[in-house]
């Protein structure tokens, strides 16, 4: 049975190329992930109810990079911190973190495990060689991450309102992160 961190990601096997000290790399790695998320939260474009940040092009980096397996227990971790209250998303911290979460823009953050563990899933089985791949993940990915945000955005102002402030603004920014990662992640993979 393979543990959960087993798989070998293109970053793991190209700046920790080594098999031992495999705990610690792993907890480098985790660590570094966190990092990236909390930096890209604090990159933003106010709008309102959801705004814009780095975040999800960070997502998508680390689901692609990572791979599936780890990606999750990445973003599992960056949950906590943010239930802990640690101000390491865009969001206001707080109480425990979970306004967060039940805020109208909670269903993005949890979407973000579901586009994490599409994308990579998928990279890790073939997809991420090259740009079509890797643009095909990152689509299915967003369509999970857009899907959880509307649908809990609606509860507090409505489907039509929902989908004209939660959706419409980021389609061309989100267009662009996924071509820019779209020939970024082939190299990766390609050098694993």
């Amino acid at each position: 049975m393979t543990s959960l961190l087993s798989l070998q990601s293109p970053l793991k096997s190209i700046w920790w190329p080594s098999k031992s000290y495999k705990l610690i790399t792993e907890i480098a790695l985790i660590a570094v992930g966190l990092c990236l998320l909390t930096l890209s939260s604090k990159i933003t474009i106010p709008l309102s109810p959801v705004p814009i940040t780095l975040q999800t092009m960070t997502i998508f980096f680390i689901g692609m990079t990572y791979g599936m397996r780890r990606s999750l227990v990445t973003i599992l971790s960056f949950y906590g911190l943010i239930i802990l209250g640690l101000p390491v998303s865009s969001g206001a911290n707080g109480l425990i973190g979970l306004p967060v979460f039940l805020g109208p823009t909670g269903g993005y953050i949890v979407g973000w495990a579901f586009a994490m563990v599409i994308s990579g899933y998928l990279v890790e089985n073939g997809w991420g060689k090259n740009i079509i791949g890797v643009f095909l993940a990152q689509l299915l990915g967003s369509l999970a991450l857009y899907f959880f945000g509307v649908m809990q955005l609606s509860f507090f102002v409505g489907l039509d309102k929902a989908l004209l402030t939660g959706l419409t603004p980021f389609l061309y920014g989100d267009f662009l992160k996924i071509m820019t990662l779209s020939l970024i992640v082939p190299f990766f993979w390609r050098t694993k």
